[in-house]
């Protein structure tokens, strides 16, 4: 018996399916069973979609919530040669 793997779906097809779910227009089961992905990961990803876009609004990126002190926003970001963008 071989290695069994887990599945790993992409981002577009998280937010996809997230965003079907957010508007409700079916339920979890239905959506689980067009996609072929079980409805706790649907429920999971619509969870995780709605606290994005809470953070998108927040006026704070998600780096600052996982580490402050690290954040993209207090490292300067540069373009080409050395000139700020």
């Amino acid at each position: 018996m071989g290695k069994v793997t887990r599945k790993r779906y992409s981002c577009e097809f998280k937010s996809r399916v997230a965003l079907e779910a957010i508007r409700g227009e079916q339920t979890l089961s239905e959506l689980a069973s067009k996609h072929g992905v079980h409805q706790t990961m649907i429920a999971q990803w619509k969870r995780q979609a709605i606290e994005g876009m809470a953070a998108t609004f927040s006026g704070k990126c998600k780096c600052c919530f996982k580490i402050p002190h690290m954040c993209c926003r207090k490292i300067p970001q540069h373009g080409y040669g050395d000139q700020p963008l």
